[in-house]
């Protein structure tokens, strides 16, 4: 599956799916980014509203996919294409993966009902989150956007839809669905040359990974007994 990027594992509850019950399947989308996003446009109009992330030579920008295909940040500026030289675009069904060639570009469209290309099955699937910077600023929102906030990064505006983060200090965090691989069973002759059964090592591996949505995450400093009270007297 190397038309795919390389993920790391992040854990997760599992989403309902056993062993066997899901595919994975993916297809080339190359050509310059603005057309690839045209391309994914044509085949799903729902496609249109996606958060994008985008790699930039001075900048990592949040935008959302126009319906004509373009990415716009909060303030409503289209990202010029020609700037981009990597980018991850996707709503709870696919995602389409795009790197820089020159003056062109190679990309992926990932998805479960993606057809065309590829195709990984057997596979089961757990849902992992990665906690975004900042907690949430109710009066910097935009419409189809929260505020985040920290000393750190300052105010970052995420795509996010109407209810999400709504409490002031609440935080976002990026919901990704991992792909997993299991051994399959091996058949071996024994000295009698007869086949046998015998059992893969059983190990599993996370094959790829899926940007699927940003969500509200109810962040909880937890503070021990210990460290509340230093000289460990109580009373």
């Amino acid at each position: 599956m190397n038309a795919t990027t390389t993920t790391a594992w992040a854990t997760g509850a599992p989403v309902g799916a056993a062993a066997g019950d899901l595919r994975l399947g993916w297809r080339r989308v190359d050509g310059p980014l603005a057309a690839a996003l045209r391309a994914v446009l044509v085949e799903r109009p729902g496609f249109a509203g996606a958060t994008a992330l985008l790699s930039t030579p001075s900048a990592f920008l949040l935008a959302r996919v126009s319906a004509d295909g373009a990415c716009v940040t909060a303030d409503g500026t289209a990202v010029d294409p020609d700037d981009v030289f990597e980018a991850r675009a996707f709503t709870a069904d696919v995602e389409l993966r795009w790197v820089r060639r020159l003056a062109s570009g190679e990309g992926v469209l990932l998805g479960e009902d993606v057809t065309g290309g590829g195709e990984a099955t057997g596979l089961a699937a757990h849902d992992g989150h990665y906690l975004l910077w900042g907690e949430h600023e109710p009066a910097a929102d935009r419409a189809g956007w929260r505020a985040l906030s920290s000393h750190r990064i300052g105010l970052l505006l995420v795509p996010a839809d109407g209810g999400v983060a709504t409490a002031p200090g609440n935080r976002l965090r990026l919901v990704v669905r991992e792909y997993l691989a299991y051994d399959l069973p091996l058949a071996e002759p024994d000295p009698s040359g007869d086949a046998i059964d015998v059992k893969g090592h059983g190990n599993a591996y996370v094959l790829d990974e899926r940007l699927v949505r940003v969500e509200a995450y109810q962040f909880v400093r937890q503070i021990s007994a210990q460290a509340a009270n230093p000289g460990g007297r109580h009373g």
